[in-house]
């Protein structure tokens, strides 16, 4: 659930929108828990439910980095750009970038350490504009840690599913699931 949630919220991988969009399935996923847990048949332990749900925020995260990876590693394009416009906030300093007369769209996120805001730098563009621009350091670290924190992510969620439904034994009385109605 967490999963899908998290392509869902990925759908359109601006920072901003999949956040919130993000917060808000997030939220929706704590509800389908207390649902499924309704209709089942046999005592549900929420507090093994509630580590799922924790946890389920990390794979959102992870799922919506790869999708972003995942579009500028198939389409992106390295261009060489400069800051058009600084964009200044309490979060954090983003950058409009101008490549070859024209504005790049999306925002870069990080300016590279040691350069200076009026140089130029390499970026990875997504020509359809859906991705905003990253550093090609920030996609190889994202392209590199992707697979490994993801398949981690599903083990420990896996994991800590299990014993929230599994019933050692059989703790069901016998005569409600041998009984036969006449």
């Amino acid at each position: 659930m967490a999963a899908l949630a998290a392509l869902a919220a990925g759908a359109w991988i601006r920072p901003d929108l999949a956040a919130a969009l993000g917060a808000l399935l997030w939220c929706l996923v704590l509800v389908a828990l207390y649902a499924a847990a309704a209709g089942a048949r046999y005592r549900v332990r929420f507090g093994w439910l509630y580590a799922v749900w924790a946890l389920s925020a990390l794979l959102m995260g992870q799922v919506t980095t790869g999708a972003w990876a995942a579009v500028l590693s198939a389409r992106g394009e390295e261009v060489v750009a400069t800051s058009a416009v600084k964009h200044e906030s309490r979060t954090g300093d983003t950058y409009t970038l101008r490549s070859g007369g024209e504005l790049i769209p999306g925002r870069l996120t990080s300016w590279p350490e040691r350069r200076s805001e009026v140089e130029a730098v390499v970026v990875v563009r997504d020509p359809a504009g859906l991705v905003d621009p990253r550093l090609p350091e920030e996609l190889a670290q994202a392209r590199d840690a992707f697979w490994p924190l993801l398949l981690i992510l599903l083990a420990v969620i896996g994991a800590l599913s299990v014993p929230a439904y599994w019933v050692p034994g059989d703790e069901r009385s016998a005569a409600g699931s041998d009984a036969v109605d006449h």
